[in-house]
């Protein structure tokens, strides 16, 4: 679905929204960009994309020239891009009208046939619709340029002359002066009124989403001679790589076909490819070390059978069933061992290659924020809905061409508490602990990251804002659930951190950091703010065990 949503018979809107996982490959607008360079580094992303997810190879190198190590060559890549190869080309005109690759609503949708009545009711309801949009946007900017007329000094003299020209003025920037200026000049009633009618046009505009979608008619690929689109060689049709099997004669030379052969029984590799991401992420590192490069510059499987009947099994008996084979993985007797190291298998295997223990990792980023989250209390088990601003650093957000937001705005209540997958993420503008980290920065598919011990990372967890409201309601939380007395309280809070109970020595070491902070400060808050911080700083807290 996330290949061909859209092409599916009778597609969903469930399915077609899957399609947009392509469509938001990095695009570039900026006046001045060539669009047919900008539709070809799209449609080249898209294409090394789905090779590194789904095939394990490294299909780019193939880009310029026939591939130095795999059986892979330049024309064979272009085949690929022409999968990718037939969607509109966007233009910067285009970007503003929502063209380039369609748009789905989220909500209702309109009939498919529609009478010569329903389309004269349609027509009269969207003219209407049209003119209160335009007439809500005069208002907005009127409104606006008169009040900063009446606070002139207050308002930089760019903003000004913007706001008195005749270039139009989006609604976003309007409601960012509004916001940055007018609240200084304490006009607050006229602040609320511009908001109310903003809220009103946001709310009139509904929802959209920028989807994948073919063009009606075949857009022809050529092989770009040494990866310059602007040097074109012979003409090329859509097909897979002949080391690999063969792509039907029954299947659509579309995203749809590619799909189809994707997952078709004969194509034992994209089983192995996601296998062994899955287990990469249960232990750290997959069956093969590179799971970019299945290929002969990749690593070798440490264990080939149980590669191949792990994805066999997955793919024949669980019919893709992602939860069905991580259950398998977790109840197996490899991972439920001991992260203790035995002397006589360490001088075997010193690496852990054959994973005689359990190789402990530390959680990935967005994971220590949320545990951090839970253990607190303040985690928000909400799903879906909008990205969310959690706090972070002043100036780290920026502005950059095509956006609307100049600044970053926190987000308040449940929504600053939300997992971190809803966290809005720039690719130009990280979220700054989740890059301390390393988390990568989205620009391109990442199938293994990278793992850093930096000062930073200790700094972020100790210092950030939003670490040291988690320790502050951890502290309260163990005060009113843990107990009454000083040691009912620590055991509770070391067990709530690290699931199980503290030795005698660490019961010793936390009395002391509480004692302590506690006799500093004069305060008894004080001391348990101090335990819930060291807990959520432990080793143990922040790596799987």
């Amino acid at each position: 679905e996330q290949l061909a949503g859209d092409l599916l018979p009778e597609a969903t809107e469930a399915q077609r929204v899957a399609s947009a996982f392509h469509r938001n490959a990095a695009t570039n607008l900026e006046a001045g960009t060539d669009p047919k360079e900008d539709r070809y580094k799209m449609t080249v992303d898209r294409v090394n994309t789905t090779g590194t997810i789904w095939l394990g190879t490294t299909v780019g190198c193939a880009q310029c020239h026939n591939h130095k190590y795999d059986p892979l060559t330049t024309k064979e890549y272009y085949q690929l891009f022409a999968f990718f190869n037939q969607g509109p080309m966007e233009t910067r005109q285009q970007g503003k009208e929502m063209g380039m690759a369609g748009l789905v609503a989220i909500g209702p949708t309109l009939p498919v046939n529609l009478t010569a009545e329903d389309q004269a009711v349609l027509k009269d309801e969207t003219q209407m619709y049209r003119a209160r949009l335009a007439e809500l946007e005069s208002q907005v900017r009127s409104q606006a340029a008169a009040l900063l007329k009446r606070r002139a000094d207050a308002v930089p003299e760019k903003i000004r002359a913007r706001l008195e020209s005749d270039d139009s003025m989006s609604l976003a920037e309007c409601k960012e002066v509004v916001t940055k200026v007018i609240k200084r000049s304490g006009l607050n009633s006229e602040v609320e009124k511009i908001e109310i009618m903003a809220d009103r046009l946001k709310a009139a505009r509904g929802k959209d989403l920028r989807i994948m979608q073919d063009l009606p008619e075949w857009v022809p690929t050529m092989v770009a001679k040494r990866g310059d689109f602007q040097s074109t060689g012979e003409e090329v049709r859509p097909g897979t790589p002949a080391s690999l099997p063969p792509f039907s004669e029954d299947l659509p030379r579309n995203r749809l076909g590619l799909a189809r052969w994707l997952v078709s029984p004969e194509n034992p590799l994209v089983g192995r490819a996601f296998i062994n991401r899955m287990w990469q992420e249960v232990f750290g590192q997959g069956l093969v070390s590179t799971p970019e490069d299945f290929g002969v510059q990749g690593a070798a499987p440490t264990h080939p059978e149980l590669l191949d009947w792990l994805a066999a099994t997955f793919v024949q008996q669980d019919g893709w069933s992602m939860k069905q084979a991580l259950r398998r993985i977790l109840l197996s007797a490899t991972y439920r061992q001991s992260v203790a190291v035995r002397s006589e298998a360490a001088e075997i295997d010193p690496q852990n290659t054959l994973l005689w223990r359990h190789p402990g990792q530390r959680l990935k980023a967005e994971l220590i924020r949320d545990q951090a989250l839970a253990i607190s209390g303040l985690l928000s088990r909400r799903l879906f809905g909008p990205n969310v601003r959690p706090h972070q650093p002043e100036g780290v957000w920026r502005k950059t061409a095509g956006a609307s937001e100049t600044y970053w705005v926190d987000s308040t209540g449940e929504n600053a508490h939300r997992r971190g997958i809803y966290t809005l993420w720039r690719r130009n503008a990280h979220y700054p602990s989740f890059a301390n980290f390393d988390a990568p920065d989205r620009a391109a598919c990442t199938v293994r990251r990278d793992s850093s011990n930096t000062p930073l990372q200790a700094l972020t967890l100790l210092n950030d804002p939003a670490y040291v409201e988690m320790a502050q309601a951890f502290a309260q939380r163990i005060q009113e659930e843990g107990g009454s007395d000083v040691a009912e309280r620590l055991q509770w809070a070391f067990r709530s951190a690290v699931a199980r109970a503290p030795s005698a020595a660490e019961m010793d070491l936390l009395n002391e950091t509480y004692t302590a902070a506690a006799r500093q400060d004069s305060s008894d808050e004080a001391g348990w703010v101090e335990v819930a911080t060291v807990l959520l700083n432990l080793h143990e807290t922040l790596c799987h065990n």
